[in-house]
């Protein structure tokens, strides 16, 4: 599971699959940091290439818990990036 959305690096390469590769969750305040990388595209990343970049997204005030619920959790996260600005129109891949 991944999300398609075109991203132009500052080298002008356009890259468009993002992957989520962690999620830290604070039990004391809520707080969760989702660490999603860029790759080149799918076929790339399948074949072993290292991200292009990668974005730190911090969710504060419990945002993120209440957002992804109880139910199936990887799904929930990408559901929730794509309610970011920076990921409007992202497609799920």
């Amino acid at each position: 599971m991944a999300l398609q959305l075109d991203n132009v690096t500052d080298f002008g390469v356009t890259c468009n699959y993002w992957r989520i590769l962690t999620i830290n969750f604070s039990q004391e305040d809520g707080a969760t940091d989702i660490f999603i990388a860029l790759y080149l595209s799918k076929a790339a990343r399948n074949a072993g290439s290292v991200p292009i970049r990668g974005l730190k997204l911090v969710v504060k005030n419990g945002a993120f818990k209440a957002a992804v619920g109880a139910g199936p959790f990887v799904p929930a996260c990408y559901d929730f990036i794509k309610t970011l600005p920076e990921f409007a129109g992202a497609l799920d891949v």
